[in-house]
This record gives structure tokens, sequence and C-alpha cells, in this order.
């Protein structure tokens, strides 16, 4: 398979890019001397549809990660998640399942498959359980973790769940309770 073959949207990779500004002053610059600027172009894509190859998304995500930490990087991409959500591509789908399903993050959760499913190409699937009223499993299985750093990917979806919260003014959790990086598979339980 080609490099080409793994993608990701553009406006996902292009928000990585356009926040590193947000970082500390000295983080941002470590990323900022790590990269080169044919890299963050690359990374940023071309297009509001446009999708952006994963080892061009990854070089940046890899960078960032080595910089600020997992912790760091979790809450970099929770806050990627909330400017994502209220706003661009995702922003309707987001308020319709407000709007229609009330003011609790599950159908959202609910939703997160087809979320995933649009968002990506040929980087694992997505499913999600919902065992009780507050709590909302997301499984990632089959993400090419021989390809890509798993722990970053890890973090950063981690992350984006947790953004899920802020569009409902909801505090809430998501914790990882199974990993397989063999075989690039994630249970996540996001919990309110």
């Amino acid at each position: 398979m080609n490099q080409s073959h793994w993608r990701i949207r553009a406006h996902i990779s292009r928000q990585v890019v356009g926040r590193l500004h947000e970082l500390p002053a000295e983080a941002a610059r470590r990323v900022r001397d790590a990269l080169s600027e044919e890299q963050v172009a690359r990374a940023r894509g071309d297009g509001l549809a446009a999708w952006v190859d994963m080892v061009d998304h990854m070089t940046v995500c890899n960078v960032v990660q080595d910089v600020i930490g997992s912790e760091a990087n979790i809450a970099y991409w929770e806050e990627g998640a909330r400017q994502t959500y209220g706003g661009g591509f995702l922003q309707k789908f987001f308020s319709t399942a407000k709007n229609v399903f009330g003011a609790s993050p599950m159908a959202t959760f609910k939703r997160f498959d087809w979320v995933y499913s649009f968002s990506t190409r040929n980087l694992g699937t997505v499913e999600v359980v919902t065992p009780d009223e507050h709590t909302a499993e997301v499984t990632l299985d089959g993400f090419p973790a021989d390809r890509f750093r798993f722990s970053c990917y890890r973090e950063g979806t981690q992350g984006s769940l947790r953004g899920i919260f802020a569009l409902f003014d909801i505090a809430g959790e998501v914790t990882v309770v199974d990993e397989d990086e063999a075989r690039g598979r994630v249970v996540y339980r996001a919990r309110w």
C-alpha cells in the first residue's frame, strides 16, 4: 500500500497546524523548529473538503506530542475538537443532534462512528455501545499502528471525544479502558 492509502480530512489536520500558536511560546517555537515549511504546508492540505495523507498529518502530530507530552496533547485535541464541533463541517451535525435528541451527549457519542468514517479513510473502524444513559464505550479497531504512532493517535481521539462534553456544557471524562496496539485497537469509556 502506498502512503496515500491512509487519509484524514484536511480540516482536522489544518486545525492542528493552525492552533500551534496557542501552545506555550517555548513549545510552539520547538514545534516550528522541528518542522519544515513544506511539512506544515502538506499537513494543511488544500480546500475545505480535501484529504491529507496520514503521513503528513502524523508528522506534525508526533512533533506536537513529543514537545508537549501526553496529557497536554490530549488537552490540545480536546480544545481543537471544541473549536471544530462549534464551527465548520461538523457544526450542523452536532447542532442537529443536540436539537433533535436533547441536551445530552449520548446522541453525539452514538453517532461518533459516522463522524469517524466521514473524517478518515482506511484508519480503522469505530463502534459505539451505550451500556447506560450516562456511559458510552467507543472502540477504535484496525488502526494501522504498524505505520503510525499509536499513542499519539489514541491521545488525539481521546481528546476529541472529551471535546463532545463542551457542546452540552456537561462535565465528563473519557478514559482508555482497553488497548491492543498490535491490532490498532483501543476502547474508550465516556462517562458524565
